[in-house]
């Protein structure tokens, strides 16, 4: 299993992420850092929704966690090939 589909099973699983690994999750997913403001990360996609993300001492808040995973389903983006 490739490292992109192990950190999407992560976050499937409910397990805890870092903000770091939200990041590189976007990332994976096809957004883009668009800019940051303080704490808070404006990540945007060619054809989804924009994203703010922001840490919560350094972990990833559940909601957002849940918010790019319900993009996936939405708007039906993959983690594409390493």
């Amino acid at each position: 299993m490739s490292k992109k589909r192990k950190l999407l099973a992560k976050a499937r699983r409910g397990s805890e992420l870092t903000f770091a690994e939200l990041l590189q999750l976007a990332k994976y997913l096809g957004y883009d850092l668009n800019q940051i403001s303080g704490s808070h990360h404006v990540m945007t996609h060619p054809s989804a929704d924009k994203m703010i993300l922001q840490p919560r001492q350094g972990k990833a808040k559940d909601y957002q966690v849940k918010q790019l995973l319900d993009a996936i389903d939405q708007f039906n983006l993959t983690v594409g090939e390493e």
